[in-house]
């Protein structure tokens, strides 16, 4: 008969812990790593005047990676365009058709910078003097 109270006993007080966490709004995660994503930093959201305000790369190994504003990752806001390796906590956002992982960037190095002006304009060269 102890035996069968303390059961129940242990059952209910898991079951009002379980009660607690969802009502405080407590998740649990499913995943999250230290590791590294490289990829293109590609802009995600903008503000009313055209300002980056969510940036996100796309990995080989993890797809779509959101960068969280937290850590370093606001610091990336200006290097949209840029081929970058970050370096952080990866965590798995339960968000699995736009952005299955987020990362709070602790550091990053930007391998090549895209520049406006290394775009190929739209116009044809000019011809060849024909002279020559």
């Amino acid at each position: 008969m102890l035996i069968r109270k303390t059961v129940l006993t242990l059952r209910a007080v898991a079951g009002l812990t379980c009660v607690l966490a969802i009502l405080a709004g407590t998740t649990v995660t499913a995943f999250e790593e230290e590791g590294n994503v490289r990829g293109t930093i590609e802009a995600v959201e903008q503000d009313d005047d055209g300002n980056v305000t969510v940036v996100s790369l796309y990995d080989n190994e993890w797809g779509p990676v959101l960068i969280s504003s937290e850590g370093k990752g606001e610091e990336l806001l200006d290097h949209v365009g840029a081929v970058a390796t970050l370096t952080g906590t990866i965590v798995e956002t339960g968000d699995h058709d736009r952005f299955p992982y987020v990362i709070t960037v602790s550091d990053y190095v930007i391998e090549e910078h895209f520049e406006p002006e290394d775009e190929p304009d739209d116009e044809p060269d000019p011809d060849p003097d024909p002279d020559q």
